[in-house]
């Protein structure tokens, strides 16, 4: 039986370093679309429902954007979140690297560049 998907906004899949709340430093994204992201980490220092700032190293910006999110699924690999009161700012620099990724970089991560989310517990 085929799932339907259940997600408002196209994603792309791609590896950008964020870091969660200050609290989990080295963790890589999975995927990314205008209103949320997919992040490889120890799923189980999320709640459901969980609201925090995430930091993301954006290839388009000199530095970093910290943008509310909320964790809207939970998975073995790491948690789905959306962001939350995202402003024109924002939205337009994810635009910009979301244009920028569909062109640039490779959708598969070199094997050293994926940190153990596990050590980078802070």
């Amino acid at each position: 039986m085929h799932m339907k998907e259940q997600r408002k906004h196209p994603r792309l899949s791609c590896f950008l370093d964020v870091m969660c709340d200050r609290r989990i430093k080295g963790t890589v994204s999975k995927d990314i679309s205008l209103y949320g992201m997919f992040i490889k980490t120890d799923p189980s220092l999320f709640k459901k429902g969980e609201e925090f700032y995430i930091t993301i190293n954006l290839p388009t910006r000199p530095a970093p954007i910290e943008i509310r999110s909320k964790v809207v699924r939970i998975a073995g690999d790491g948690v789905g979140v959306e962001f939350v009161n995202l402003n024109t700012f924002d939205l337009e620099n994810l635009k910009e690297c979301m244009n920028f990724l569909k062109d640039m970089l490779p959708t598969q991560p070199l094997q050293d560049s994926i940190p153990n989310p596990q050590s980078n517990v802070v």
